[in-house]
């Protein structure tokens, strides 16, 4: 069986449920959202050359991994919260076999629940996972509720088939010529080539303060650009500066729905993708 190795492809959600939960309802509610969006009852299988294929199985249901810690101190539960999510994350996903999500419910009183989902990121993005989460909550709340609605399915097939009448030649072709002025990558503090596959995970918090964000949407409704292009423009602007390079390179995320394919907005999978945003 092919195992996810590391953990940079688990995703993980992690909310409180208040109030008289009914646990087997909620379960019930959370296959009926499986049933629903097939990505979510995907394997992904090699054949004897290596290629990886998924494969949506008729009948999946998944039951929760339920947790009492009631009985446990704030603090205790704290830390075993923690200690669960950890080993969640850092669990092996079985892509060939599944089940390739877990769901524990932790209780910690009468009253109040904690959901912890944890996932491979092969079958979803973010855009996705706030329509799984709407469909679920509304799933448990309105159980009578027949929905047998195609359309998310039948969008979600047409985006497949988009994707496979692509051709992989031409986009690297383009791809190629787009990027031809860039032959090597440097770490900008320090001026130092590294190497072209190398991968650093790091992750730098800081806020800006009242005043300045103020002066950046000010900038941005001036010129009638985004938030999202004014912050591009001066990440550019500071690896120019702190580089040298006449060419700067990064990537963007896009959400891969810019496809004209009728209810692209509420298919459920992974649709995103990162393309390389070239500057001179």
């Amino acid at each position: 069986s092919e195992k996810n190795k590391g953990t940079e492809y688990i995703s993980q959600l992690v909310f409180d449920l208040k109030g008289n939960l009914d646990v087997e309802k909620l379960e019930i509610a959370w296959n009926k959202v499986c049933q629903k969006y097939g990505v979510l009852r995907s394997v992904f299988k090699r054949n004897i050359w290596g290629d990886q294929f998924q494969i949506v199985l008729n009948d999946v249901y998944y039951q929760f991994n339920q947790i009492d810690l009631s009985a446990s101190n704030k603090l205790e539960q704290e830390i075993n919260l923690k200690h669960l999510a950890n080993n969640a994350r850092e669990n092996s996903i079985d892509l060939e076999n599944g089940p390739i999500m877990n769901i524990m419910l932790v209780k910690l009183s009468e009253c109040q629940y904690q959901f912890i989902w944890t996932h491979h990121h092969v079958i979803l993005d973010g855009w996705s996972l706030q329509i799984v989460m709407h469909q679920f909550m509304n799933n448990y709340h309105n159980p009578m509720t027949n929905d047998n609605d195609e359309k998310e399915r039948v969008a979600y097939h047409e985006i497949m088939q988009h994707l496979l009448t692509n051709k992989p030649n031409n986009e690297s072709e383009f791809w190629s010529q787009q990027l031809q002025h860039i032959n090597q990558l440097i770490i900008p503090s320090k001026n130092q080539q590294v190497e072209r596959h190398a991968a650093v995970d790091n992750i730098l918090e800081f806020s800006l303060s009242e005043e300045l964000t103020k002066q950046l949407i000010d900038l941005s409704k001036k010129y009638r650009n985004t938030m999202n292009s004014v912050v591009q423009a001066i990440w550019s602007l500071a690896q120019t500066a702190l580089t040298g390079n006449k060419y700067i390179c990064y990537g963007v995320t896009s959400s891969g729905r810019n496809v004209s394919i009728p209810n692209i907005d509420s298919a459920v999978g992974l649709f995103i993708n990162t393309l390389p945003f070239l500057i001179e």
